[in-house]
């Protein structure tokens, strides 16, 4: 959340850790950078034993809302899905 109210693009592309992404932190500034967002709760659940769905209940100049992002750990760190990651669960494979 601080990377995000202080517009550090770069520290937030580096804390992301999404290098198959790299615009996904200018679009996650964009979308909610300096908004006076504050983080309330986290929760999270196992998709695989490395993929988990995050939700952050977070309040901000529109209300409470929750963020679900799905989170990876692979190479000793957690990488977040790109904004525009289909849902949790979603499949991304077209039917056979």
């Amino acid at each position: 959340m601080s990377l995000l109210q202080a517009k550090d693009e770069p520290g937030l592309r580096q804390h992301l850790g999404n290098d198959a992404h790299p615009g996904d932190s200018a679009e996650r500034i964009t979308a909610y950078g300096g908004r006076g967002w504050t983080l309330s709760e986290v929760s999270w659940s196992a998709l695989t034993p490395r993929a988990y769905a995050l939700s952050m209940v977070v309040d901000g100049p529109s209300g409470r809302t929750t963020w679900r992002h799905n989170v990876e750990w692979t190479g000793g760190r957690w990488i977040m899905a790109p904004l525009d990651a289909p849902p949790a669960g979603a499949s991304t494979e077209s039917p056979g």
